[in-house]
């Protein structure tokens, strides 16, 4: 009898990690599956048929077409949303304490032990790789043997700034410190000598990845104690433009789509608002809607990843057109030959189907 009772149970459990297994989607079709790698979903990017990502202290290279993995290395610890920087034919990716090179057969070419974290996304101009570094300010690396060309050193010890984004010969970061009473400044940067070329204070916030076009700057402020906003600042001084009060999610960077601009919101999920104006055009639904992933325009859609494990796709007027649960949490989107693609933390890849 018991053993009867231990059969049942075990086909009980197969069947149901069966279905898990073959689960529908009504708009997500299942590509490969690959087990025993518990990525960061938010690290892979995709290049020339193949995605690179990182796990809790490895690097990892997966063909694409039918997801098995090339090879694996050790890396130092990774960070949430931080992804490789592929420049070339070398793969830079910063960790607990240091920055390093590998190529694209998972070689190390040198690594730089800095001592403290970079656990932002690195990014890149000519032939220096921007990272910033928890405690120090913004670091300048030589791409091809890693020793630093220039730091900008904080009067005040930050904690870290924003995810550095560079564009028409600027480099921009947030919560930079220039004082010891602790004020933070969004910055424009000069990248060929780390020289200051404007900043804007932003005291008492913490601030998201810009995004620029041709002359202006968008930049999502947050804050425990007070309600957040979202800025547009001038490309050219940093003047303030407009700035609008909201609750945004600034871990994530906002989307712009022509006149448009998309926000990450803790309470409202996303909101839309003019982008010359700063006006508040609509909201989602709420909390449950609130991204936990970078969000993507496809086909006149913005698709993104929750915390609530759903993948949402809203069209242009804000209303909910997809809705898909996950059982895992979500990663970053991506366009992939004209075809979108998302994975989750149980080492699905799925493509979407309209």
């Amino acid at each position: 009898m018991k053993f009867i009772i231990i059969l049942l149970t075990l086909l009980f459990v197969n069947s149901c990690l069966s279905k898990h297994d073959d689960k529908e989607m009504e708009h997500l079709t299942l590509v490969w599956k690959i087990d025993n790698i518990k990525w960061n979903a938010t690290s892979l990017i995709y290049k020339e048929n193949y995605l690179y990502g990182l796990t809790r202290n490895k690097i990892i290279k997966i063909n694409f077409e039918d997801g098995k993995v090339i090879w694996e290395n050790d890396n130092s610890t990774s960070y949430d949303n931080q992804q490789p920087l592929i420049i070339y034919d070398h793969i830079f990716v910063g960790g607990f304490d240091k920055i390093t090179c590998f190529n694209l057969d998972g070689d190390i070419g040198w690594f730089n032990k800095i001592g403290d974290k970079i656990g932002q996304t690195l990014c890149h101009q000519d032939s220096l790789i921007f990272g910033s570094v928890r405690g120090q300010g913004i670091y300048a690396f030589d791409q091809n043997d890693g020793r630093i060309v220039w730091q900008t050193k904080p009067e005040y010890r930050q904690m870290s700034s924003s995810k550095p984004v560079i564009q028409s010969s600027l480099l921009i970061a947030s919560d930079m410190d220039f004082s010891d009473k602790s004020n933070k400044y969004t910055a424009a940067i000069d990248p060929r000598n780390g020289g200051i070329i404007w900043k804007t204070a932003h005291t008492g916030y913490f601030g998201s990845k810009a995004v620029l076009d041709s002359q202006n700057i968008f930049v999502c402020y947050d804050s425990i104690y007070k309600k957040g906003m979202i800025r547009s600042l001038s490309v050219n001084d940093g003047k303030v433009n407009w700035e609008t009060p909201l609750r945004p999610q600034a871990h994530y960077k906002p989307l712009v789509v022509g006149d448009k601009i998309f926000v990450p919101s803790y309470e409202k999920g996303i909101t839309c608002l003019n982008k010359n104006t700063g006006e508040v055009l609509w909201n989602t639904s709420g909390k449950d809607y609130s991204p936990s992933t970078e969000l993507i325009n496809y086909k006149d859609g913005i698709f993104y990843g929750t915390f609530s494990r759903k993948f949402i796709g809203v069209d242009q007027d804000g209303n909910i057109f997809l809705e898909e649960n996950f059982d895992y949490g979500i990663g970053n989107p991506l366009i992939i030959n004209g075809e979108l693609y998302v994975n989750d933390g149980g080492g699905s890849m799925y493509k979407l189907r309209l």
